[in-house]
């Protein structure tokens, strides 16, 4: 029988232990498995979910399709039809043509799941004439993502040393289409800007080309393309920290300017290591902040997702901290 005690103050009303994140959604009729859906039927917008709530919200607006009667999120990644996990309802507060609205999901863990891996769940409107589903959209298909360049983060390098570049990129893994909107300063003219495959601090190949032609002025780099490879551009929503933006001119032909694709919700953080912590993504630095071990100084035992036991006068003690509380739970067994 476990027995627990509590040391340490506990303000349960101050912890958060989930994470929130928002995603758009584009939904078409020929996205629909086995389909087919409404062939000229579209629906866009996003949808909020918050695991440590449950609150789902969305803001949807829909065009050439008949009255919606149900809508769900489904569990299945792009062109697999998979079963409902979540039901959202069509009941809006917005006018005609719009699906706005919110729930609260009582299944935290199905919440969680889906902001841990968004691309691998989708939003599907039903109607009359398209009974298993008239339009469908895979959730976090399009995100936008903030980037700061600079000379010192080139690898090898150098960059230029007073180089600068920033702005935000955003990737579509239904469309292909990625666009840019940069400002730079301080370097030469660029002639070429790529996406590259590597983490901060390595070096990687090229996986994207963006080019140099803009649709600004003097210092910007503003312009779109739709990129063929669309398990590409997937692979950087999956793991957007996991690649960086390149600018590169004629002095410095390895890159002038470099940013890390910056995370914009916790799952971009999270290592997958439980004796870490859960990483979170601050959305004022657009950076990653490290979690609060959770075991306390006597270590971590990684493979078992767990705190170590200890002796304390006979009775066996499992002392494990109360991520970012101050405060320890001591769980006792009787010897």
């Amino acid at each position: 029988m476990l027995r627990y005690g509590l040391v340490g103050a506990l303000l349960l009303g101050s912890a958060s232990f989930g994470a929130q994140g928002t995603f758009i959604v584009q939904m078409t009729g020929p996205q629909e498995v086995p389909g087919p859906g409404d062939p000229d039927g579209t629906g866009s917008g996003t949808i909020s979910l918050n695991d440590v709530s449950g609150v789902i919200s969305w803001n949807f607006t829909y065009a050439n399709i008949d009255p919606p009667t149900l809508m769900h999120i489904h569990t299945g990644a792009s062109g697999v039809q998979g079963g409902i996990l979540i039901n959202l309802g069509v009941t809006t507060t917005g006018g005609l043509g719009t699906l706005i609205n919110s729930t609260t999901h009582g299944n935290l863990a199905q919440v969680t799941s889906v902001l841990n891996n968004p691309l691998g769940f989708y939003v599907n409107i039903h109607n009359g004439p398209f009974g298993g589903g008239a339009i469908r959209g895979q959730i976090g298909s399009q995100r936008t993502y903030v980037v700061n360049m600079t000379g010192a983060q080139e690898v090898p390098g150098p960059g230029d040393p007073d180089g600068t570049a920033s702005g935000t990129i955003s990737l579509n893994d239904v469309t292909g289409l990625v666009s840019w909107n940069f400002i730079y300063a301080n370097i030469d003219p660029p002639t070429l800007m790529h996406i590259h495959t590597g983490a901060a601090g390595v070096q990687g190949g090229i996986l994207i080309n963006l080019g140099v032609a803009t649709t600004g002025g003097p210092g910007t780099l503003i312009n779109s393309t739709t990129h063929g490879n669309l398990a590409q551009v997937t692979s950087v929503l999956n793991n957007p920290m996991g690649f960086y933006v390149n600018i590169h001119n004629g002095p410095f032909g390895g890159g002038a300017v470099r940013g890390q694709i910056s995370c914009d919700m916790d799952a971009d953080c999270d290592d997958g290591l439980f004796c870490t912590g859960t990483e979170t993504c601050n959305t004022t630095t657009d950076e990653c902040e490290p979690g609060t071990p959770p075991c306390g100084p006597e270590g971590c035992i990684e493979d078992q997702d767990k705190c170590p036991t200890l002796s304390v006068g006979g009775v066996a003690v499992l002392v494990t901290l109360l991520t970012g509380m101050g405060a320890a739970v001591i769980r006792r067994r009787k010897p």
